[in-house]
């Protein structure tokens, strides 16, 4: 036989709830928060010029959406941009587009191509 449930038991419940909600609010700084949101705008923006779902989306959007940055955004940005998605993704309870292995070759692309430049300019 099953306990019968304390008399407070739904009081107790939305408590722990408001805490749980809490802390996961504090999982991420207030400026990551910030950064990703802006960050997610971005790629946003960059699905509906190309007639693409942004939420969710295909691992194949999110390595075009980062070769396209590549020329422009140091790695560490893409990087960030990337982790941006990600999280909007498991936000929304959806399975993350970014652990693809189609994202991780490209941006394994870019930063070899990175090093690379940068070696030959070191030369």
């Amino acid at each position: 036989m099953l306990p019968s449930p304390r008399p407070d038991a739904a009081i107790v419940l939305e408590s722990t709830i408001s805490k749980a909600k809490g802390y996961a609010k504090n999982a991420k700084a207030d400026a990551t928060r910030a950064a990703y949101e802006s960050d997610f705008e971005d790629f946003k923006v960059f699905c509906a010029a190309m007639a693409l779902d942004s939420l969710p989306t295909l691992p194949q959007t999110v390595a075009l959406y980062i070769s396209d940055l590549a020329d422009t955004m140091a790695v560490s940005t893409i990087n960030r941009r990337v982790a941006a998605i990600s999280h909007f993704h498991q936000e929304n309870g959806l399975d993350s587009p970014t652990l693809h292995p189609a994202v991780k070759v490209v941006l394994k692309g870019i930063r070899r191509s990175r090093t690379s430049a940068r070696s030959m300019l070191e030369r």
